[in-house]
């Protein structure tokens, strides 16, 4: 639909690997991800032709019972391979997720096709929650 978001991970999705890698090419060139593993993204896409923002602040994913993890954002703005539309965002933990984990995320953010009078701003949240499996490898 032309203001539905759709994310993955969906909502109670099972099994995930904890970890990012073996993207090509990768998004994260600045970063050696040996050393420093990043855990799973969570994409974020909305309609061609819309643009949707994340607010790094109060875009969150965190194990369940503890803290928010440090996250990166990645956009059509800052996509080092200039792959990425308008319509998508990633939010990316900036480090490794534990295994066998739910994982509580709270995405805020703004969509240009939901930009009315009562939302002048496009605002909109969601909230969900996804579990990771064991570390599967690169």
């Amino acid at each position: 639909a032309y203001n539905s978001i759709s994310t993955f991970p969906c909502s109670g999705t099972t099994g995930l690997n904890p970890v990012f890698a073996g993207e090509v090419p990768d998004p994260f060139p600045d970063v050696n991800r040996h050393a420093t593993p990043y855990g799973q993204p969570v994409y974020v896409m909305t309609a061609t032709g819309s643009t949707v923002t994340l607010d790094a602040v109060r875009s969150t994913i965190t194990p369940r019972g503890g803290v928010a993890l440090p996250t990166r954002l990645l956009t059509q703005s800052n996509d080092p391979n200039a792959r990425l539309a308008s319509n998508q965002a990633f939010l990316v933990p900036t480090t490794r997720l534990a295994d066998n984990t739910t994982y509580d995320v709270v995405l805020n953010g703004t969509l240009s096709t939901l930009i009315t009078a009562a939302n002048p701003t496009g605002a909109w949240s969601r909230a969900f929650t996804f579990y990771t499996g064991a570390f599967r490898g690169e």
